[in-house]
Protein backbone atom coordinates (compact mmCIF):
# COMPACT_ATOMS: atom_id res chain seq x y z
CA UNK A 1 0.00 0.00 0.00
CA UNK A 2 2.51 2.39 0.97
CA UNK A 3 5.56 3.39 -0.94
CA UNK A 4 8.81 2.23 0.02
CA UNK A 5 11.31 4.37 2.07
CA UNK A 6 14.00 3.57 -0.40
CA UNK A 7 11.77 4.95 -3.64
CA UNK A 8 14.67 7.46 -4.87
CA UNK A 9 12.04 7.96 -7.23
CA UNK A 10 9.32 9.68 -4.95
CA UNK A 11 8.80 13.55 -5.76
CA UNK A 12 9.87 15.65 -2.57
CA UNK A 13 5.76 16.30 -2.00
CA UNK A 14 4.03 12.98 -1.90
CA UNK A 15 5.70 12.36 1.46
CA UNK A 16 3.59 15.21 2.87
CA UNK A 17 0.21 15.49 3.54
CA UNK A 18 -0.02 19.13 3.47
CA UNK A 19 -3.49 20.99 4.88
CA UNK A 20 -3.76 22.05 0.91
CA UNK A 21 -3.59 18.65 0.04
CA UNK A 22 -6.04 17.40 1.65
CA UNK A 23 -8.61 19.93 1.07
CA UNK A 24 -8.25 19.48 -2.47
CA UNK A 25 -8.35 15.40 -1.96
CA UNK A 26 -11.65 16.09 -0.11
CA UNK A 27 -12.55 19.25 -2.42
CA UNK A 28 -12.88 16.67 -5.36
CA UNK A 29 -14.44 14.11 -3.74
CA UNK A 30 -11.57 11.87 -2.85
CA UNK A 31 -10.61 10.63 0.49
CA UNK A 32 -7.18 10.37 1.85
CA UNK A 33 -7.05 6.50 0.40
CA UNK A 34 -6.26 8.43 -3.10
CA UNK A 35 -3.59 10.29 -1.85
CA UNK A 36 -1.00 7.68 -4.17
CA UNK A 37 -2.82 8.36 -6.90
CA UNK A 38 -2.52 12.16 -6.51
CA UNK A 39 0.08 13.96 -8.70
CA UNK A 40 0.96 17.01 -10.15
CA UNK A 41 2.84 16.03 -12.85
CA UNK A 42 0.92 18.89 -15.31
CA UNK A 43 0.03 21.99 -15.61
CA UNK A 44 -3.24 21.64 -14.70
CA UNK A 45 -3.13 19.56 -11.22
CA UNK A 46 -0.69 22.23 -10.44
CA UNK A 47 -2.84 25.05 -11.55
CA UNK A 48 -6.00 23.17 -9.46
CA UNK A 49 -3.44 22.91 -6.25
CA UNK A 50 -2.33 26.61 -6.97
CA UNK A 51 -6.10 27.49 -6.84
CA UNK A 52 -7.19 25.75 -4.05
CA UNK A 53 -4.36 27.50 -1.79
CA UNK A 54 -5.44 30.64 -2.95
CA UNK A 55 -8.43 30.47 -1.67
CA UNK A 56 -7.04 28.76 1.58
CA UNK A 57 -5.62 31.88 1.93
CA UNK A 58 -8.15 33.94 1.32
CA UNK A 59 -10.05 32.56 4.22
CA UNK A 60 -11.51 29.66 2.48
CA UNK A 61 -13.78 30.82 0.18
CA UNK A 62 -14.63 29.63 -3.48
CA UNK A 63 -12.95 31.75 -5.94
CA UNK A 64 -15.23 30.95 -9.10
CA UNK A 65 -13.77 29.90 -12.54
CA UNK A 66 -15.39 33.44 -13.44
CA UNK A 67 -13.52 35.19 -10.81
CA UNK A 68 -10.21 33.77 -11.10
CA UNK A 69 -10.47 34.64 -15.07
CA UNK A 70 -11.37 38.58 -13.98
CA UNK A 71 -7.92 38.30 -11.51
CA UNK A 72 -5.94 37.36 -14.05
CA UNK A 73 -7.31 39.33 -16.86
CA UNK A 74 -6.48 41.78 -14.59
CA UNK A 75 -3.19 41.11 -14.05
CA UNK A 76 -2.35 41.17 -17.61
CA UNK A 77 -3.48 44.77 -17.31
CA UNK A 78 -6.14 44.54 -19.96
CA UNK A 79 -3.55 45.27 -22.63
CA UNK A 80 -5.26 45.25 -25.89
CA UNK A 81 -8.95 44.40 -24.09
CA UNK A 82 -7.76 41.12 -22.81
CA UNK A 83 -10.63 38.88 -22.10
CA UNK A 84 -10.50 36.00 -19.84
CA UNK A 85 -13.72 33.70 -19.93
CA UNK A 86 -14.51 31.69 -17.21
CA UNK A 87 -15.00 28.49 -19.54
CA UNK A 88 -11.15 29.20 -20.58
CA UNK A 89 -10.52 29.32 -16.42
CA UNK A 90 -12.56 26.05 -15.81
CA UNK A 91 -10.11 24.28 -18.68
CA UNK A 92 -6.66 25.62 -17.10
CA UNK A 93 -8.25 22.70 -14.15
CA UNK A 94 -8.75 19.80 -16.74
CA UNK A 95 -7.36 20.26 -20.02
CA UNK A 96 -5.76 23.66 -21.27
CA UNK A 97 -2.45 24.67 -21.04
CA UNK A 98 -2.25 28.18 -21.75
CA UNK A 99 0.30 30.68 -23.38
CA UNK A 100 3.43 31.60 -21.23
CA UNK A 101 1.99 35.30 -20.58
CA UNK A 102 -1.17 33.63 -18.88
CA UNK A 103 0.35 31.28 -17.42
CA UNK A 104 2.59 34.24 -15.85
CA UNK A 105 -0.40 36.07 -14.80
CA UNK A 106 -2.25 32.63 -13.34
CA UNK A 107 1.30 32.28 -11.18
CA UNK A 108 1.17 35.72 -9.79
CA UNK A 109 -1.97 35.75 -8.93
CA UNK A 110 -1.94 32.11 -7.38
CA UNK A 111 1.48 33.58 -5.56
CA UNK A 112 3.81 30.70 -7.14
CA UNK A 113 6.60 30.80 -9.59
CA UNK A 114 5.86 31.12 -13.30
CA UNK A 115 8.37 27.73 -13.82
CA UNK A 116 6.89 25.49 -11.07
CA UNK A 117 3.67 26.25 -12.46
CA UNK A 118 4.34 25.62 -16.09
CA UNK A 119 6.97 22.85 -15.62
CA UNK A 120 6.57 21.31 -11.97
CA UNK A 121 9.98 20.73 -9.96
CA UNK A 122 12.57 21.02 -12.73
CA UNK A 123 11.29 24.54 -13.35
CA UNK A 124 11.54 26.83 -10.41
CA UNK A 125 10.89 26.63 -6.92
CA UNK A 126 8.10 24.26 -5.22
CA UNK A 127 6.12 26.43 -3.00
CA UNK A 128 5.71 25.92 0.77
CA UNK A 129 2.40 25.05 0.90
CA UNK A 130 3.37 21.97 -1.30
CA UNK A 131 6.65 21.13 0.80
CA UNK A 132 6.03 21.91 4.23
CA UNK A 133 4.89 18.89 5.74
CA UNK A 134 1.88 19.67 8.57
CA UNK A 135 2.82 19.39 12.34
CA UNK A 136 1.37 16.06 12.86
CA UNK A 137 2.79 14.49 9.70
CA UNK A 138 6.47 15.21 11.52
CA UNK A 139 8.51 12.57 12.97
CA UNK A 140 9.05 13.41 16.94
CA UNK A 141 11.62 11.27 18.79
CA UNK A 142 9.74 11.99 22.00
CA UNK A 143 6.66 10.32 22.63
Amino acid sequence: MGRSASNAATPLWQPHRTYVHQTLLSSTGQDSGAWDDMNIDTFNSRYRLSHKHLELSEGGVEIRNEDMAERVAKEMGGVGGVVVSKSTASRWKHSSVPDLATVGAIARVCGVHVGWLTFGEAGGPTPDFVTRPRASDRHSDEG
